[in-house]
């Protein structure tokens, strides 16, 4: 290999290597869900205009990855936008009494640099956000589903910093 080919190379590596890569993570709560059946309800209509919303308001962010509970309204939160971005989501699995906080946030950091939208509950997105930023947004009230969390994944160097990006709401406002 030539000189100049070496120095090229070399340049090419070192400015991968020191640039920042930006990504983030959509987190929302599932929609609005039926009463019954109470182990595992659906999204009532209120909740289906919701995950159209929802979808509409990610349709230009580049969402790479879905991550959906074992729960069908998270799913259904979750399946417009999947069916537009074309993305098969990635179940985790999560319970009141067992939020699996450190597990999600482990499977959010092992994706990458990806663009992620995470679908979740009252019981695991204050913990996920705290584990990942070290913020405390509080609890959210069990009849808020408009609460629209993005965090700032930055790698930089070699070093990862996850930020609390902006704290909104989407859709109708909450009851």
């Amino acid at each position: 290999m030539k000189t100049p080919l070496k120095l090229l190379l070399f340049f090419t590596l070192t400015l991968h290597l020191t640039t920042a890569c930006t990504n983030y993570y959509y987190i929302v709560r599932h929609a609005e869900k039926a009463a019954t059946p109470a182990d595992n309800p659906p999204l009532t209509q209120a909740g289906q205009q919701r995950a159209v919303v929802l979808c509409d308001s990610l349709r230009d962010k580049g969402i790479n990855r879905i991550f959906v509970s074992q729960f069908d309204r998270t799913k259904q939160t979750a399946a417009p936008a999947a069916g537009l971005l074309g993305i098969t989501p990635i179940e985790y699995t999560t319970t009141a009494a067992s939020p699996n906080i450190e597990g999600l946030a482990d499977q959010l950091r092992a994706a990458g640099d990806v663009n992620i939208l995470v679908v979740g509950h009252t019981s695991n997105i204050p913990g996920l956000i705290l584990n990942l930023t070290g913020i405390d947004i509080g609890m959210i009230n069990e009849n808020d589903f408009d609460n629209f969390f993005v965090i700032k994944r930055v790698r930089k160097d070699g070093e990862l910093t996850y930020t609390l990006h902006r704290r909104g709401t989407y859709g109708a406002p909450s009851p």
